[in-house]
């Protein structure tokens, strides 16, 4: 067989198309698989290996047990802690502490525009809930902003 005949799909029969594309398959999930546990940014966040790998262990919280992902999230976070990783590409956060650091944006923090904020550990559904009050400025310039509208 020469080299143009060796990258030709036209020798395969119906069976062997089904093999490779098979293998191929199975090695793509195993290398996303791999990437997604050991070389995402997420990697170094805690949490269930299969909730890493896969975004299936949240639809099954989600979907089969018919909504309890919030108390599974309430046991993860007793298990591992306060940022817990359950999905590849989502994090659980129940530290009001990482408030500050997770929503800042270049070298202005949105945050300092708000007088307070008050975080809560203790709420029916075992979840931190966040009260915020707008500094007294913010508060004016936003109350004329919406008088201007009725006027």
């Amino acid at each position: 067989m020469s080299g143009a005949a060796l990258l030709s799909w036209s020798h395969l029969n119906g069976s062997s198309l089904v093999v490779v594309t098979s293998a191929g398959l199975a090695f793509y999930g195993l290398a996303l698989t791999i990437y997604r546990i050991w070389f995402h940014p997420l990697a170094g966040f805690p949490g269930p290996k299969l909730a890493a790998a896969t975004g299936w262990y949240q639809t099954y919280y989600e979907v089969m047990t018919y909504g309890k992902l919030s108390f599974k999230l309430a046991e993860l976070h007793t298990r591992y802690g306060p940022i817990v990783r359950f999905s590849p590409w989502e994090l659980s956060i129940r530290d009001p502490g990482f408030y500050q650091n997770s929503y800042a944006h270049g070298s202005v923090r949105r945050t300092e525009s708000f007088m307070s904020y008050t975080a809560y550990d203790r709420s029916p559904s075992n979840h931190s809930f966040l009260v915020v009050q707008l500094s007294s400025k913010k508060t004016r310039l936003l109350r004329r902003h919406n008088l201007s509208l009725l006027a």
